[in-house]
């Protein structure tokens, strides 16, 4: 990746955030405000909890379209079976494995669960758990706001492309994305200013308030919006 591609993202960025149409996005820091007040997996029902924690006052559009429904499935799951749901959960979370394991086993898990809710619904049409890369990225944000975030991958595909990326592929690649996220950090922190400038637009309490790299999904989003 070149950095003056790098930099022309972050200028673009804070330009965005010093304009007054710079709330496209609060529904990032609305979920991890929420999630942080509701999560915890041995709560219960479990179900409820995963209700009450995926949730945002702004909007629902990343775990919500037509024919896209992973948070409703989620919660399905964990009331057909509980404890298998926060054994996933909790292999997801688990920071001594790799990232690439974690996230195949998730996936391995939701395909279980998936079968399990055809056997319990014989007559059901299900057939897609929907718990995809952008879905277990945005787990992983919530868990982690500080370290990972929501993997949306026309930006990721969009920003390899047009900051020159080596061996740009078009293809779904989180620990790549994870690791761009690593590259855009240290660049974003560079200038204070631009923390500062997404603080002052959080004007209520259903935000989260500390740093988060929901801030580079956004950066990326508004990057490659043109």
């Amino acid at each position: 990746m070149q950095v003056e591609k790098i930099k022309d993202f972050i200028a673009q960025f804070k330009e965005y955030l010093k304009n007054k149409d710079n709330r496209h996005h609060l529904y990032l820091y609305d979920l991890l405000k929420c999630y942080d007040e509701h999560w915890g997996l041995a709560k219960e029902p479990l179900s409820e909890m995963i209700d009450k924690s995926i949730n945002s006052q702004e909007s629902r559009t990343l775990w919500k379209r037509a024919n896209y429904d992973p948070k409703e499935r989620m919660v399905k799951f964990a009331e057909i079976n509980p404890d298998f749901v926060a054994q996933m959960f909790r292999g997801l979370y688990d920071e001594s494995k790799s990232i690439d394991r974690r996230v195949d086993r998730f996936f391995y898990g939701g395909e279980q669960m998936l079968q399990e809710l055809r056997r319990t619904n014989p007559t059901s049409v299900v057939n897609n758990h929907f718990q995809d890369h952008s879905m277990v990225s945005l787990y992983l944000a919530c868990a982690y706001p500080e370290k990972y975030a929501y993997y949306d991958k026309r930006s990721f595909i969009e920003t390899l492309r047009l900051t020159k990326a080596a061996n740009f592929q078009t293809i779904d690649d989180l620990p790549r994305f994870f690791k761009m996220l690593n590259t855009f950090d240290v660049f974003l922190k560079k200038d204070p200013e631009i923390f500062a400038l997404h603080l002052m637009r959080l004007d209520g309490d259903h935000f989260y308030k500390g740093y988060t790299r929901m801030l580079i999904t956004e950066c990326l989003m508004i990057g490659t919006s043109g």
